[in-house]
């Protein structure tokens, strides 16, 4: 929804899909990386006990990135309009 307040209208629909198709292939690299986790264990044992927390983790340090748009402007467009 950001970026679709704050680009132009000529990019505004590619900027979007760019980065639609940017989470879907962050999705599928955390899918290989964890299935690489997965296999580099020794067994099922270091899987439940250790494996998962490798897992967790290769989600949390890109989600971590991604939260930081919480302290960008809310309204980015309305601030103009409204002179601040």
């Amino acid at each position: 929804m950001y970026i679709a307040e704050i680009a132009p209208a000529k990019i505004r629909g590619n900027l979007v899909g760019v980065e639609s198709i940017a989470i879907i292939f962050g999705m599928l690299i955390i899918y290989f990386v964890n299935f690489g986790i997965s296999k580099a264990g020794s067994g099922d044992a270091w899987l439940n006990t250790i494996g998962w927390r490798y897992m967790f983790l290769s989600g949390a340090i890109p989600q971590s990135c991604s939260c930081s748009c919480c302290f960008l402007c809310r309204r980015p467009r309305g601030s103009d309009v409204e002179g601040q």
